[in-house]
């Protein structure tokens, strides 16, 4: 982009001079400013190399409208997203986002890292037990398969994940993945057996494979303020402005307000360039019947534990 420094006039000249005003007004025509619309953002992200994320913002548009509210289930029981997928499958979107993708960036690899080491918690061995128990395991039962190798990342979600890790935000590198995805839940499912020991006179479960795969939303309700301070960036047909560069272009545009000089050598940088925020997306929805948002689901990353894990299990009832 061009700096705008190289305008024909005096940056001291006043509105009041005539012939200063003139040239300012010949400037300013200089410019074109064509009307950009919402959805041309997917051509953006295209021409910026970002895939998976002009995939999935694509979808958006082309879904039937339906706008998720703080009232729409987000963490719903046993066959809930099953169902969802069966009755609107435009609402389930489980093949745009997969592992080996999302691996390729350090949040996920870290959080992965993390995940691993930090499941075995209160909370996820109370869930892993309520799944057994949901699978028709009950304390004594001699041997106890668990788990589906093959089943996809809503199989896991509906039967067999056993904690989560929100993680993300706005800090992070802006790339396909920042568009993509940025905030997610990273789960974990389990395979194993559970068994009873005569010898201790309890039950156990031994992990086999740790699943691991995202959980997201893709929708444009905002918390807070944050729709006016951040939105979703300043988008041109091309591309978006990086955070220095947004930075620059508000700071610009705040001195605009207060000089002509300055309105024009903003718009000399920053021609066609719009701030997008979580609303317009709203409005769009309203106008043209079409944008739905929809739950996201990656495939699953399979691992064997690097040591061996072996979970006692609540006493059981057999003496």
């Amino acid at each position: 982009m061009k700096d705008g420094a190289n305008l024909d006039i005096d940056p001291s000249c006043k509105l009041a001079d005539a012939q200063c005003y003139t040239q300012l007004e010949l400037e300013r025509k200089k410019v074109k400013y064509p009307v950009m619309y919402l959805n041309e953002i997917v051509g953006a992200l295209k021409k910026m190399n970002w895939p998976v994320s002009a995939q999935m913002m694509k979808r958006w548009f082309d879904n039937p409208e339906w706008e998720m509210t703080d009232r729409t289930p987000r963490n719903e029981g046993i066959l809930f997203y099953t169902k969802l997928r069966q009755t609107n499958p435009e609402r389930v979107d489980n093949t745009t986002i997969t592992m080996d993708w999302a691996r390729g960036y350090p949040q996920v690899t870290k959080a992965i890292e993390e995940m691993t080491n930090t499941w075995n918690t209160v909370k996820g061995r109370k869930r892993l037990v309520d799944l057994l128990k949901r699978a028709k395991w009950s304390p004594g039962m001699p041997w106890f398969e668990f788990g589906d190798r093959l089943g996809d990342a809503i199989v896991q979600e509906d039967n067999y994940y056993v904690n989560n890790k929100p993680f993300g935000g706005y800090w992070e590198t802006m790339n396909d993945y920042y568009g993509a995805v940025l905030f997610a839940n990273l789960r974990i499912a389990l395979t194993g057996r559970a068994f009873y020991d005569s010898a201790t006179k309890k039950d156990y479960f031994d992990v086999k494979e740790m699943g691991f795969y995202l959980k997201d939303t893709w929708d444009f309700n905002s918390v807070g303020g944050e729709d006016e301070t951040i939105g979703v960036g300043v988008w041109s047909r091309d591309r978006v402005l990086s955070k220095a560069e947004t930075a620059q272009y508000y700071t610009m545009r705040t001195a605009a307000m207060g000089s002509t000089v300055a309105y024009i050598l903003f718009i000399k940088q920053f021609a066609g360039f719009v701030p997008v925020k979580n609303s317009d997306f709203g409005r769009w929805r309203d106008k043209n019947k079409t944008g739905g948002d929809y739950y996201v689901f990656s495939d699953i990353y399979w691992v064997k534990p690097k040591e061996y894990i072996r979970i006692e299990l609540p006493p059981s009832s057999k003496s």
